[in-house]
């Protein structure tokens, strides 16, 4: 990936993909480095906004976190990763409910297509 963005350094797809492998080893920092340049590429990737959501939930802004992840499940509503990460961000505001019926949502997506679920 670093390779890619040497030759094209405004990949989005790059940019993107680096920025998830990043969140996966908990380099948030980088991770979302990455991804606020990929969204200003692409600013309606679904993708670019879940991460982006889920990071800012794992620093604590969970009002900043539910704006990118509100907006990535606009487009694409059925996305087990985003519902998860807005069902935690609503367990740490203590809405309970929501996050209740967010995470529920999740996991049956998870089940009926598994390999969808990063």
């Amino acid at each position: 990936l670093n390779k890619s963005l040497e030759i094209d350094p405004n990949n989005e797809f790059v940019l993107k993909n680096r920025g998830a492998t990043y969140y996966m080893i908990n380099n948030f920092r980088s991770s979302r480095e990455d991804l606020e340049i990929s969204l200003t590429i692409d600013p309606d990737d679904s993708f670019t906004l879940g991460y982006l959501g889920a990071i800012y939930c794992k620093d604590g802004y969970y009002t900043k976190s539910l704006e990118y992840l509100n907006e990535s499940l606009r487009s694409e509503r059925k996305n087990a990763f985003t519902l998860r990460q807005r069902g935690i961000t609503y367990f740490h505001m203590k809405e309970y409910n929501k996050s209740l019926a967010d995470l529920d949502k999740s996991l049956e997506l998870e089940r009926l297509y598994p390999h969808e679920a990063l």
